[in-house]
This record gives C-alpha cells, structure tokens and sequence, in this order.
C-alpha cells in the first residue's frame, strides 16, 4: 500500500515564517557513496543515485524519531524495509509496516517514530538530488534549525553497519539484494516483454523509477522518476508503454526465493561461528555478500 502527504496552507504559512535563506540549501555536490551518515535516532547511507534521484537506507533504533522537518525543493518517497513506523506530518499521522511506502510532496514537514522493539529500516528516494535540502522545525535530538549533517557525523567504515550498495550496476550479482523483511532488485526496462514480466508480479509489490517513464495513452506519464507505485495500482492503466532507457527498483514484501548462499550464512550465524575467513573471487560473490 502506497500513502501520500499533499502539501498544504498549513505547511506554507509554516516555511514562509521561518524566513529561508536559499543559499543555505544549495547543493554542495558531496559525495557521500561508501559514507555512512551517523545520526542521533541511527544512521543512513547511500546505495545508489544518477542525475536524477538518491536512494538512501536509513536505520532507526528502537523508540527513534526523526526531526520534524521538510524539504523544499525535492519530493520524497519511503518504503519500509524492516519493522514498523509511525509516519506524521503537521495535520496527521499513520502507520507503515515493511512492504508499505510514502510520498511526500516539496516542502511537506514529516517525522518519522520507530514503533516495533527492534527499530526499523527505510528506504528513502529523493528527487533531485540535494541533501542540504533540509529544514528542521522541531526536533527532540536539539537540531532544529540545523542543518544536514557535516563530516565530523560521517564513518568512512562501512564494515561496521548493515551498508549495501547497488551503485555498480555491471555487476549481476549486486542486482538483488535481500534487506530485512523485503528484497530489493534493480531492473532495466528495454522493452514491452520486460514491462509485461513487471506486471506479473505480486500485487502488493513496489516500483521505484530511477530513470525513465511509464507511459499510458495518450503518452500520459504514469509514474516519474521518485515515485513508487504498487503492481495493483500500474494495472489499473491501460496501454501502458515504457519510455526509453528506464530503469526501476522493485521491493518485494516477501521473497520466498533464497539463495544457497544466504543459507550457508545463516546457518554461520546460528552456531556463532566466527570470524568467518573467505578468499574473495568471481566464483564466490554470492556468498560473500550474503555474509557480508
């Protein structure tokens, strides 16, 4: 299930009395791939993002909460991963569990609350992309009026989070990734055959556009790049087309498809077997990222 905060008058009125500064919110351009961002509620990283979009994973710990805050130039969409969240702008709130998302227009304040024991992680797409994009009305942690976080919250130490990356696409074996209670998978879309492979999966999966447009007659777009979309709600349009060069990731809520390696792994961790000593090579990349 997909569920939306519209901007409203209230949010308006809100960032019109904080009196923004613009140059406070520019693009700075910092590479943050192999970075994790170190926050109070937990941390965030990058796995993937082109020209048009960022996507980030984000961990919250149990009983976290994220700043009420907004961004006003680029629209946002979540899909939790693991756990359970509740989700609230200035006039409501709801509750997400793994397998459900959000989008948010520009300049909507939300805030997100980690509800289940064991925290939570999220998937976050940002359209454009720009993380100093970011104003912060309250927040419990002494943020507000912040700005997004700066090197001295950054580890360059990847090891030591659940870090995944899709950003090397050429690689077949960083296509699917299982996270929490979903997989994610990243497609390319080429032609009708693959929109068609699309449509036939569950109906309560996810897509994401990273690049690219589905299109219905009369060349009416569908979705844009940023935007998620339930399978059950894309088969509600008739005659839809892909535009050329799309790209997509799909999140499933539940994938019963394992693989050995993920077995192999969890059968290590089990028995507490460890270190775990691997020689890296081709022959071998399935279980070494399953155990990593």
């Amino acid at each position: 299930m997909i569920k939306s905060f519209n901007l409203t008058i209230k949010d308006q009125e809100i960032l019109e009395n904080l009196m923004l500064n613009p140059n406070n919110i520019q693009d700075d351009h910092y590479d943050y791939s192999k970075v994790v961002v170190k926050k109070p509620w937990g941390y965030e990283y990058l796995i993937f993002s082109n020209k048009l979009c960022a996507v980030w994973i984000l961990y919250l710990k149990a009983g976290a909460q994220t700043s009420m805050h907004c961004h006003p130039g680029k629209k946002t969409s979540l899909v939790v991963l693991e756990g359970k969240v509740n989700c609230a702008s200035i006039i409501k709130s709801l509750d997400l569990f793994a397998g459900e998302g959000l989008v948010i227009d520009k300049g909507v304040f939300h805030q997100t609350t980690t509800i289940s024991e064991t925290g939570a992680f999220i998937m976050e797409i940002e359209t454009p992309v720009n993380k100093r994009d970011l104003i912060r009305l309250k927040d419990k942690y002494g943020r507000e009026g912040k700005g997004y976080e700066t090197e001295e919250d950054h580890s360059f130490n990847t090891q030591n989070y659940n870090y995944i990356s899709i950003q090397n696409l050429d690689s077949q074996h960083m296509l699917k990734k299982h996270f929490g209670q979903c997989s994610i998978s990243f497609k390319k879309l080429t032609d009708e055959k693959d929109l068609s492979e699309i449509l036939e999966l569950n109906s309560e999966d996810i897509i994401c556009i990273l690049k690219g447009k589905l299109l219905y007659r009369p060349n009416k777009s569908v979705i844009e790049v940023g935007d998620v979309f339930t399978i059950k709600t894309l088969k509600q349009f008739d005659g839809l087309r892909i535009s050329r060069n799309t790209e997509i990731l799909v999140i499933k809520k539940i994938d019963r498809i394992l693989k050995i390696s993920d077995c192999v792994s969890s059968f290590l961790e089990e028995k507490n077997i460890k270190p775990v000593f691997v020689v890296p090579g081709e022959a071998n990349v399935h279980l070494l990222d399953s155990i990593g």
